[in-house]
């Protein structure tokens, strides 16, 4: 995919078995990498994030906090329902709205994996 093209979410560059490496070779302190081998020492994916446009990056980073907020729903129910209470005294719209959605959609991934 293009990655300037607009709300194009980022994804793996095709490598081997899909799996992003997270940490250092020892092989590569210290050194620079050969132009003769063609190898990076960044890897293909993190070209990839950085050659997005911004407005990709800040969909891509939208989407990124909403499935951490799915996920933090599940683990802290009652913090997120204090803070609906405090949301809807104070008529902050907006936030009872995403609140409400995050805390539905999860229930219902709950309930269907259950199943």
């Amino acid at each position: 995919p293009d990655p300037n093209a607009k709300h194009a979410p980022a994804t793996l560059d095709g490598a081997g078995s899909g799996d992003i490496a997270l940490g250092w070779e020892k092989e590569l302190d210290g050194e620079q990498p050969s132009s003769s081998g063609g190898a990076s020492a960044v890897p293909g994916e993190i070209s990839r994030v950085l050659a997005q446009s911004s407005e990709c990056l800040g969909w891509n980073a939208a989407l990124s906090m909403y499935i951490l907020g799915m996920d933090l729903s599940v683990v802290c129910k009652d913090g997120f329902q204090l803070a609906l209470a405090k949301w809807r005294r104070r008529k902050e719209q907006a936030k009872v709205l995403i609140a409400l959605d995050v805390l539905n959609r999860a229930s219902k991934l709950l309930g269907a994996g259950g199943q």
